[in-house]
């Protein structure tokens, strides 16, 4: 009877200690509880935009508009096609416009020239004159010119400019005696490109 009574209290003494440790441990969970700060998205968004106002000097919601003269320098990418009299004709004429600074792609295939030009708006009209005259131009039997309107990569189109302008274009060409000079920009790799020659007045 004695053994019995003192397993009951044992038992009894076990149950009432884990009791204490199962309080003890939730007591200390609930004073070191992690508490998640709230973010304010809303708030977060306004400030951005507010500094974006900042930034542009207006609280328009539309990106500040360009100025006519952005507008008329911007680039566009026009796809060149073209087939040459044969083979050995179309490599000569991508190995003579290859250092072309509105030129990023040129490739061959038998008798077929393709390339990627990047220009100024203002040269669309240079780039439509190659398809009219392709002979008098680029060499070329026939040519097919087309304009994207929009493109993925790279998402900003540069020419190839070099890091000092020449006298004489890469293809070979001289803007200053050409007959087309008055209506063209000029080669941008040359001292006679124009848009060059508007920013250096400028700065004068």
């Amino acid at each position: 009877m004695d053994l019995l009574m003192r397993r009951i209290r044992k038992e009894r003494n076990l149950q009432s200690r884990h009791r204490r440790d199962d309080h003890r441990r939730a007591d200390v969970s609930r004073r070191t509880k992690i508490v998640t700060p709230k973010i304010d998205l809303q708030g977060m968004c306004t400030n951005v935009f507010r500094l974006r106002c900042s930034l542009h000097g207006g609280c328009d919601r539309s990106m500040p508009r360009r100025t006519k003269k952005e507008v008329h320098d911007r680039l566009i990418c026009a796809l060149l096609f073209g087939e040459a009299e044969n083979e050995k004709r179309a490599k000569k004429i991508a190995e003579s416009y290859k250092d072309c600074p509105y030129i990023n792609f040129m490739a061959t295939k038998e008798n077929q020239l393709f390339a990627i030009f990047f220009l100024p708006e203002r040269q669309r009209w240079w780039i439509e004159y190659t398809e009219k005259k392709p002979k008098e131009t680029f060499g070329l039997e026939k040519a097919k010119v087309t304009f994207v309107d929009n493109v993925q990569y790279p998402r900003r189109l540069k020419m190839r400019l070099p890091k000092k302008p020449h006298k004489i274009s890469p293809c070979g060409a001289n803007c200053e005696t050409c007959p087309a000079y008055e209506k063209c920009l000029g080669c941008p790799a040359t001292i006679f490109y124009r848009s060059r020659q508007n920013r250096n007045e400028a700065s004068l």
